[in-house]
């Protein structure tokens, strides 16, 4: 996916599923290039999307990289891929 599918994922999906649930919820991205691309800034900026900027680098602020740690953990004990 590139940037200009990201922002249409992002601009007539998820945005308006996730305000129409709570108003007040924080959206967060890492810093992969189509997230962060001029375009998306200024588009979340401009609709008043309350977004955390998190910081380049920073696999630890990602929630995500927690789940897939346990995903693979639970892999590597359950399923046991030979």
């Amino acid at each position: 996916m590139n940037s200009a599918g990201f922002f249409e994922v992002l601009e007539n999906g998820l945005i308006p599923y996730t305000q129409h649930l709570n108003p007040s919820r924080r959206y967060m991205q890492d810093n992969d290039r189509k997230h962060s691309s001029k375009k998306v800034k200024e588009w979340l900026e401009a609709n008043k999307i309350n977004w955390w900027k998190t910081p380049p680098e920073s696999p630890d602020l990602n929630t995500i990289e927690n789940l897939w740690h346990e995903d693979k953990e639970y892999v590597r004990r359950v399923v046991k891929p030979q």
